[in-house]
């Protein structure tokens, strides 16, 4: 059976097959495969992104360092609980996004991008220095973009929590 298949596919019915193939990657472009799993899902129709993962996987490791000490790591609990506390930061933080966005507490771009000016760590010698601010942020896998973002929600997060 495997030889009557090879003989079927071999000369220029495999160029053809392997032409029809790879119309696709031609038309739309390999990268079109990676945005199919960028995406987590929703909270509360808010998008979960990987850069709200690897967030919840830090503020977990620290609050459990905190409580275990500094020599405790999220990779000595079994994998499905701290994929579950993960999970429960996610959900939480993005419940608390949403309730925020209801009450009108969100912070605007131009509040966060002050805020973002005042920080010390982004300090030169004449205030602030936008290329310490961009390469900063890039060495911790962030674009501008999403930092802005970030200290948005953190703002807003932060203004819910104090009006409770």
């Amino acid at each position: 059976m495997l030889e009557s298949f090879r003989k079927f596919l071999s000369g220029k019915r495999l160029i053809v097959i392997a032409i029809l193939l790879a119309i696709p990657f031609i038309f739309f472009g390999s990268t079109s495969f990676g945005t199919t799993f960028t995406s987590f899902g929703t909270v509360n129709g808010e998008p979960v992104s990987q850069m709200d993962v690897n967030l919840a996987t830090s503020q977990v490791s620290q609050r459990l360092q905190s409580m275990y000490g500094e020599d405790f790591s999220l990779d000595d609990l079994d994998e499905e609980v701290s994929l579950g506390l993960i999970k429960n930061e996610i959900i939480n933080q993005k419940t608390l996004l949403s309730q925020a966005r209801k009450l009108g507490l969100i912070v605007s771009e131009k509040n966060a991008k002050q805020e973002i000016i005042n920080i010390d760590m982004f300090q030169g010698d004449n205030g602030f220095d936008q290329n310490l601010f961009e390469s900063s942020i890039r060495a911790n896998g962030w674009t501008p973009e999403e930092y802005i973002n970030l200290v948005r929600e953190s703002i807003s997060l932060d203004r819910l929590v104090s009006a409770m």
